[in-house]
């Protein structure tokens, strides 16, 4: 059976990403982790005063924390706490002396993430830009590698805006929005899966049209690949536009990597059910 499998994937025309492996696969299983059950109380607690905003207190348990059980949630919690206090030089100088107890763990590309973030912050660009290049290279999760790309982005084309971006919670949705003009499937979707899609239930039904409306007319200036037709197609689907949910369904399917093809097959299924059974669900009284 073994021997079989591993022929099976040797079929596979699966591109080998060895930091994508290490992300999925690279943390410790809970027998091999020191003191578990004393070290997730001490974590509770900690969390507990931070968000009290106890930050002091919470950052002496957290680094005790990190000193007898080397987790890398402990080492979160005391970068955090600088940041909350704005100790950012003291934060970087920490994860650089630490980043490479991680490596060939899932943790290390969060690291290289809160440390492009610090480096913007002390306006230390170029040090920025070559970690968020580096999540890049690696693309580990859409997550790093979209939002790398708009960072770097932003800082490339204007230092001074990175720090707005950075600092200005309220500027950053229309900052990433004239972004799309550059055409960047990455741009693209960390405006849809940010702005759109996490924000769907704030957002009335004739803005959500808008916004999607948009959309739409700025992708016909290029070709999306199949993760931002995903994003789109769930748009549509969460409110309830099916016909157009199956079309980006359906491109999505068209363009999909072997890896993902399955979820969007499975997708596209759900949608062309839904869609045939929607006046009939309607019927029905909970």
């Amino acid at each position: 059976m073994e021997e079989e499998y591993f022929k099976h994937l040797e079929k596979l025309d699966l591109d080998f990403n060895q930091h994508k492996a290490n992300f999925y696969f690279g943390r410790l299983p809970l027998i091999k982790q020191f003191c578990a059950r004393a070290k997730e109380k001490d974590l509770q607690t900690a969390w507990e005063l931070f968000n009290e905003e106890k930050y002091k207190e919470s950052e002496i348990l957290f680094t005790k924390v990190f000193n007898y059980s080397d987790s890398y949630a402990a080492l979160n919690g005391v970068v955090q706490n600088k940041i909350k206090r704005e100790d950012f030089n003291s934060a970087i100088k920490l994860l650089e002396s630490e980043k490479s107890n991680f490596q060939k763990s899932s943790y290390y590309y969060n690291i290289e993430y809160l440390l492009a973030f610090l480096y913007a912050k002390t306006k230390n660009i170029n040090s920025a830009t070559a970690y968020y290049d580096s999540l890049i290279t690696q693309n580990v999760s859409e997550f790093y590698t979209n939002s790398s790309v708009v960072y770097m982005t932003i800082a490339q084309q204007d230092t001074s805006l990175i720090y707005k971006f950075l600092s200005e919670d309220d500027s950053r949705r229309l900052i990433v929005k004239k972004l799309l003009s550059k055409n960047d499937d990455h741009i693209f979707q960390y405006y849809v899966d940010r702005y759109i899609l996490n924000n769907i239930n704030s957002l009335d039904n004739s803005e959500l049209k808008s916004e999607m409306l948009e959309i739409e007319n700025l992708i016909k200036s290029f070709k999306p690949n199949s993760d931002l037709y995903f994003l789109i197609a769930k748009c549509f689907y969460i409110n309830l536009e099916f016909e157009k949910a199956i079309k980006f369904g359906n491109l999505s399917l068209m363009k999909s990597r072997i890896e993902k093809r399955t979820i969007v097959s499975k997708f596209v299924d759900k949608l062309n059910w839904m869609k045939n059974n929607f006046e009939n669900l309607n019927s029905y009284e909970f």
